[in-house]
Parts: structure tokens; sequence; C-alpha cells
């Protein structure tokens, strides 16, 4: 009976663990929020539980097998989260807790009492740094880094977009073309133009400044 309220703590535990780290993917709407963190550091857990009783009397037994087939296992769902998006790729960080929601659940089944200390130590400097992150890191690589806007366009009208990117204390760095067309004698051009933000929210409004100028035919962020 001890060994099975043990058993029990040890998975809610995992619970906890998991919902605390899934939280802020969820209130960001990410692919893997609490729910999807929480299955899987209550699964690792019970893997590294399973681990433990096959073992158990059989000192012949491989006691990493288990728990090396879950670490596979954890890499393809992180990768299931992680999405190219133009000349980059989203869902890297999803995919990071989802490793470490694993490794915390494996940690808090196959040990004892200071594994679960060691586990809530990790919680509490993890988690306020990807708040932290949120705030400070992320914005200041949104306005650091420049966005790459594609652009359809009617040719001779380039400095009017640079005006009207300029315009709204954003920074126009450079621009390269990708195609360009004739059709009834009217000729587009599509192009890359790099442009830093001036304010974190802005690119949206941006990219809406810039549609309603009847000589743009597209605008989207590659």
């Amino acid at each position: 009976m001890e060994d099975i309220l043990y058993i029990i703590l040890r998975v809610i535990i995992a619970a906890v663990v998991g919902g605390i780290l899934g939280f802020e993917r969820q209130t960001k709407n990410k692919p893997a929020g609490y729910l999807t963190l929480i299955l899987v550091t209550v699964g690792a857990c019970l893997f590294a539980i399973l681990q433990n009783l096959v073992v158990q009397g059989n000192p012949i037994a491989d006691r990493t097998r288990i728990i090396a087939q879950v670490v596979s296992g954890v890499g393809f769902l992180g990768a299931g989260v992680v999405i190219f998006h133009g000349s980059g790729t989203k869902g890297v960080t999803t995919a990071a807790l989802i490793w470490l929601s694993a490794a915390l659940g494996l940690l808090i089944g196959s040990g004892d009492t200071t594994n679960f200390i060691i586990v809530g130590i990790i919680v509490l400097v993890i988690y306020p740094l990807i708040l932290l992150s949120r705030k400070y890191v992320i914005k200041f690589i949104v306005l650091k880094m420049p966005h790459r806007l594609i652009i359809t366009y009617i040719e001779g009208k380039e400095k009017e977009i640079i005006k009207e990117i300029e315009s709204s204390k954003h920074k126009y760095i450079r621009k390269y073309l990708l195609e360009i067309k004739k059709d009834n004698e009217v000729i587009t051009k599509k192009e890359v133009f790099l442009v830093k933000l001036g304010e974190i929210k802005s690119l949206e409004g941006l990219m809406t400044s810039l549609i309603h100028q009847n000589y743009i035919l597209e605008v989207r962020e590659d």
C-alpha cells in the first residue's frame, strides 16, 4: 500500500511540474500547452516507475532500456511542433520544453525525495527565466532583428514604399528582387524589403498601412 501511495505521489508531482511548465505555453497559444506537457511529464514518470519495477529483483536487467526509448520518443514529439516559417523556424522553444518536461518526469519517477527537491529547484529557476525571456529577450530580438516583408508593387514606386515604411518610425535596410512581370503594359515587381521595427507590436500595422496604398498589390511576412 505504501508503494502505491508513493507512486501516486510521484505522478501528482509530475502532473504539477508539467502544468507549471505548460502554463506559459498555453497563454501564448503555442501548439503544446499545459495539457500536453502534463501528459509528457506524467508519461515519462510512469515509464521511469515501470523501469524501476522491471529491474527489481533482477540484477541482470538493463536499467536504461525503457528510459532510452522515452528519450528517443520525446525527440520525435518535439520535432512535431517545430515548423519552418520563411527563412527560420517556429516552435523550437516549445519542443525544448517538451524535452525538459520528459527529463523532469523521468527524474521524478526514477529517484527518491532528493530528486523531488532537484526538480523543484529546476522549475523555480527555469520558469522565471521563461517569463523574462518572453518579456525582455524576445522584445529585444524582435526590435533588433530585421523582418522580411515580401511586397508586390507597381514598378517605379520604390521610393514611396520606403517613405511609407520610415514614416512609421521603422527603419528600411535594403531590398532585393524576387520576380518581375509585365501585364498589359504594367510592370510589377516582387521584392523582399528588410525592415527593423520601431515598436514591438507594429509589424501588423505597418503591413496594413502598406497594403492600403493603391500601388501595392500584396504584402506578406516571409
